[in-house]
């Protein structure tokens, strides 16, 4: 078993070409570009929650309280 450690902390400024694509009431985190309705943190979460080799992740860049979810544990690093 191994975890993954996921860096996820880029903030966009309004200067940046994808900063209109962030929806109006998510934090300005490039891991809340969403595609299909789903932010791409949570895509990349929901992966390495189907690997059986992961046993925790460790998401980087992201305060706590994100609104994004894992099965397995996540430990957070601002």
């Amino acid at each position: 078993m191994m975890d993954a450690v996921v860096l996820a902390g880029g903030l966009m400024t309004e200067t940046d070409p994808l900063y209109p694509l962030i929806p109006e009431d998510a934090p300005k985190y490039k891991a809340f570009l969403t595609i299909n309705g789903k932010p791409i943190l949570q895509w990349v979460l929901d992966v390495l929650d189907s690997s059986p080799k992961i046993e925790n992740i460790i998401l980087v860049g992201q305060p706590e309280q994100n609104g994004f979810s894992s099965a397995k544990p996540i430990y957070f690093l601002e």
